[in-house]
């Protein structure tokens, strides 16, 4: 089926506001230990369905109606595996 324009909102933005939120916490609370904290990302092989031009930064281009839902989901956990990398 189909995953509607929403997935970016449910498989990426809320992972990445509830991690950058809880961040701070996790610092805090890794000096207290080894100096070190650890934030585990979960994610598929769906990250290969992004276009292969990757995500677009655009918002015209997120929501181009072109694009199949898979496409969609893809960039997605494209973008989570960015933002796992990054941190």
């Amino acid at each position: 089926s189909p995953i509607p324009n929403g997935s970016r909102q449910a498989n990426y933005l809320g992972h990445f506001a509830l991690t950058t939120r809880l961040l701070p916490l996790l610092t805090r609370t890794a000096a207290g230990r080894s100096g070190r904290g650890r934030v585990v990302h979960l994610t598929s092989g769906a990250h290969r369905g992004a276009p292969p031009e990757g995500v677009p930064l655009s918002l015209a281009s997120i929501n181009d109606a072109r694009l199949g839902g898979y496409a969609r989901y893809g960039m997605a956990k494209l973008a989570s595996l960015a933002f796992a990398a990054e941190l």
